[in-house]
Formats: C-alpha cells, structure tokens, sequence
C-alpha cells in the first residue's frame, strides 16, 4: 500500500510539474503604451487597441494610456489602433513590449463628407461623446464665483440686474439635483421701467436661464444616456473663437423629457461647436417648440390647466457659449433666451431674457445656498450712472 500511495505522489509530482513547466514557457506579455495626438502631442482618449485575429483587446483611458497582458503565444501576431478622427495604425506584438510605448497617431486628413453617412455618423457620436467625458477635465471642477448681467424683457417691461452667482462645486457631477443643490444667486443691483409686483411680474428667470448651460447639466446632446436618439450631420469645420472646431447640427424626432428637460417639448434640435484640440463645447444654439407655456418655468411639472390659458405654443431659441478663464479652463461666458409665444387668435409675443458673465473667480470654501427668485431692493440711480451695459 505505501508503495501505491509513493507511486501516486510521484505521478502528482509529475503531472503538476509539467503544468508549472507549460504555465511557465506560455507565460504574458505586457503590452503598455501611451496615445498621442501627432500634430499637439496631446492624450487620444477611448482608443481602441485589438490583436488582430482574436477576442483580445482594449482601449484607452482619459490620458491615452493602455495596459492590456496576453499569452506569449501572440507575440508575432499584429496590434490595429483606431480611434475616432485619426488614421488607424498597425504595429506587431512585439513593438508594444519592454516598457510604456508612445504611439503618435495621425489625424485623419479626409473630409467626413468623403466618407459614407454610416461611418460619418460613428466619427460624429464619438465627438459629442468624447466632448461629454471630458468637461470635468475641460471646465473648472471647483466652487464658482460669477458676476453676471440680467437682462429680461416681456411687452417691453424690462428688468436689467447685476447678480452675483455661485456653484459650489463647478463643472463635474451633471445631475439636476447637484447643479441646483449647490448654485445659488443674489441680486447686488436692480432696475426696472415699470411698477412690478414680486410674485406676479418682478420675478427672474435664473433658474431657467442656468438650465441650458449644457455642460453643467444634463437632459441635452451631451448626456451619454440619450446621445443616440439625436441625428447628427457635420455642417462645417471651421474657425471659432480663434480655435479650430467641429460645428455639428443635431435634432431628435421624439424628443422626451430625459433628453430635453421639459416634458412638452414637441421639436428639440440644435447646433453644437465642439473644439477639435481640446474636446471642449464652445458654442450651442438649440431650438425648441413646446405645445404650450409654463409661466412658471421651463422644467414646471403642471397639470394642462396651470397652462398660460392664452398660449398655444411656444419657440425658444437659446444660446450658449463658453470661454476660457484665467486658469486656462472653461467656464460659462453667456446665455440668451427668445421666446416666442403664439397666442389664440394667432397674434404672438416675444419675450427676450440674457445673462452675460462679467467677471469669475474660484471660492476658497461652499457658500450658504440663496435664491433670490424676486428682488425687493431700490434702484440704486448712482450705481446704473457708472456702470457700462457689456455689449
């Protein structure tokens, strides 16, 4: 019997050293490598990186930076890297080993009007996508001072206010609830042409305005959860601002209240100017018809009755931009608003509202949340002598 059980450990023996000895002679390679944009040197993020003729593959961080480990069996097989807007590029298995390798890959020098609407389609998405994973790297992710100008005009009764506006928290979490947990606004000055009653007719429509600072928030082209219910189409390449941008037009045929914001919006689009160096949204100009209005705000949840009962439709065309601030990030810069409510009997009437950054700075700590949704303060006559309206 000890001779049996010495003969089975011996073949245990065997048979386990033979599986060491197989492990041992397949063993891994490591690939490693870092992404680079040829013409800026700068990070060509969500890469893909597939061994071809396999399942194998991965694809980029943030920073273009790629791991990926596989069976040394690979080793002579070809590694393709693709990403959007660039020319895809092929190098073998064993280029990729022996440290972090930097790939510099080109820009594709092709027209997207050159090639086929479903690939032109795939390169757009992959914009606008790569546009809304980045504003946390892009935008100022840090507690926000602006000081704005408010202008709101309605039936020629109108109301300019500089306000001071604060974010807590700057560009990062998109939610409704984050953005309006942690903005807040104070009116500093005030004037008005006309006697105003608060509730009625003195109030501001801040709250609404900040809605479509699209990179702040969601329920717009650049939420990742409903980018696919937009059509897309290239309109230009062109220059902005002095950078160079992608200008892309987007509608979305049934627009709902996850990707617009507003459960009665009945035609939803737009055009977007994404910056093609660094990803950045620039500029969007969005479109929206309503069936009917909410005298209370863009995003009320109203029963029909709550309606304004002489309003059969209203036509927003908003405006959006951004610019970069001293710190070299981007920030809001405007946001301008005109309403056009066509009234029964077919008359109609416009209503303008804007809000224009004067100056910004960042917040050492979070400030105690105020609204001042209405203003019972004075005009300050001396104030508006000094003070010069931007253009």
């Amino acid at each position: 019997m000890r001779t049996i059980n010495i003969v089975l450990l011996n073949i245990i023996i065997v048979l386990t050293g033979s599986v060491f000895t197989t492990s041992a002679q397949t063993g891994k390679l490591v690939l490693k490598g870092e992404i680079l944009d040829a013409s800026n040197n700068k990070p060509v993020e969500f890469a893909n990186i597939g061994v071809v003729g396999t399942f194998l593959g991965t694809a980029s961080d943030i920073d273009g930076v790629f791991n990926l480990s596989i069976d040394k069996e690979y080793s002579d097989f070809d590694v393709v890297i693709s990403a959007v807007g660039y020319q895809s590029k092929k190098v073998k298995v064993s280029e990729l080993t022996g440290g972090k390798v930097v790939i510099k890959m080109t820009p594709a020098v092709y027209g997207l009007s050159q090639v086929d609407i479903k690939a032109r389609s795939k390169v757009l998405y992959g914009i606008i996508r790569s546009a809304g994973n980045l504003i946390p790297h892009n935008y100022v992710s840090s507690p926000l001072y602006y000081s704005v100008f408010y202008v709101k005009d309605n039936d020629h009764k109108k109301t300019e206010a500089v306000i001071s506006l604060i974010d807590n928290k700057g560009y990062g979490d998109r939610s409704y609830t984050d953005a309006f947990i942690n903005r807040s606004y104070k009116v500093d000055e005030i004037r008005r042409n006309f006697d105003y009653k608060p509730v009625v007719n003195g109030s501001s429509d801040i709250d609404d305005l900040l809605l479509f600072d699209i990179a702040r928030v969601r329920g717009n082209i650049l939420d990742s959860a409903v980018l696919y219910d937009f059509n897309l189409d290239l309109e230009d390449i062109t220059s902005y601002d002095g950078d160079s941008v992608w200008v892309i037009s987007y509608s979305n045929e049934k627009p709902s209240f996850v990707a617009t914001g507003n459960r009665n919006v009945t035609s939803y689009s737009g055009v977007i100017y994404i910056s093609k160096t660094t990803s950045a949204v620039l500029r969007n100009e969005l479109t929206i018809e309503t069936d009917g209005y909410f005298p209370y705000g863009y995003t009320a949840f109203y029963d029909d009755e709550i309606k304004a009962k002489d309003v059969v439709s209203a036509k927003y065309k908003v405006i959006t931009s951004y610019r970069k601030n001293d710190g070299n990030k981007y920030i809001l810069s405007s946001i301008n608003i005109e309403k056009a409510l066509e009234k029964t009997g077919g008359t109609t009437s416009v209503e303008n509202e804007n809000l224009k950054v004067l100056k910004s700075g960042q917040v050492q700590e979070p400030l105690e949340s105020v609204r001042d949704y209405y203003s019972l303060k004075t005009e300050n006559k001396e104030f508006w002598k000094r003070f010069s309206i931007p253009e």
